[in-house]
């Protein structure tokens, strides 16, 4: 069986570190299984929230959305991404024209191989995270911009991941690019499993070419107590 995830908001509370209970189950887990794992984030980030331990001893580590690739903690593939000056244009007018309040940090965030884009800003903590998150899900800020990025122009896709941000990269280099490493008997376990969410077309090509299961989790907990009911032995 063939196990890939998403890493902030399912295998880690979003922008956090790795429960240490969690994590020790955790490394049991991919020495038993083969675990890919595929995110948003860059490999710096990766590290912090799960640890080298386990990057380095799962399968396959994908980063910034599959555009970064580690094959059992070697580098095997990149592909970079600039960000077209008009669509920074528009992220720019986004930002001026929102009505968020609270910001705190960088708002687009260039990480060599996609952009994050983010209004509340990625130094926000915990509280200000949750308070835009809170906010955007009545609002639909996020929704609304990527979905007009990805109207007004046929060569980028935008999608919304996490609590705060929108991922940007070239279009068709999204999470699904990673299905060509999955095989049959595959379980993805995402947070962001919606339609307009990074974790969509990854989901959708498991789906589509029968390759197995997906769960949409609300969070890392929820994540941990499936694995336990699928793998009791771990």
């Amino acid at each position: 069986m063939n196990f890939v995830f998403d890493i902030d908001g399912t295998l880690t509370p979003s922008r956090g570190l790795m429960d240490s209970n969690f994590k020790e189950w955790f490394l049991r887990f991919i020495k038993q299984h083969s675990v890919i794992l595929v995110t948003g984030s860059d490999l710096t980030k990766t590290l912090e929230q799960v640890g080298i331990d386990i990057v380095e001893n799962v399968e396959y580590c994908f980063n910034c959305s599959g555009n970064v690739a580690m094959y059992k903690g070697k580098t095997i593939f990149r592909r970079e991404f600039t960000l077209p000056s008009d669509v920074e244009s528009y992220l720019n007018e986004q930002l001026s024209n929102s009505p968020y309040p609270n910001r705190c940090g960088i708002h687009i965030e260039d990480r060599r191989y996609m952009v994050n884009f983010s209004v509340v800003g990625r130094g926000a903590n915990k509280e200000q995270r949750i308070q835009y998150y809170e906010w955007d899900s009545i609002n639909g800020e996020r929704i609304r911009v990527a979905d007009e990025i990805n109207r007004r122009w046929s060569n980028i896709q935008a999608a919304v991941g996490g609590e705060t941000g929108i991922d940007i990269f070239d279009q068709g280099c999204d999470k699904s690019q990673v299905v060509e490493y999955l095989h049959q008997n595959t379980i993805f376990f995402g947070d962001r499993m919606d339609t307009t969410g990074n974790d969509y077309t990854l989901m959708r090509a498991i789906i589509d070419n029968e390759l197995g299961r997906c769960y949409n989790v609300n969070n890392w907990t929820e994540t941990q107590k499936e694995l336990l009911r699928l793998c009791p032995n771990v």
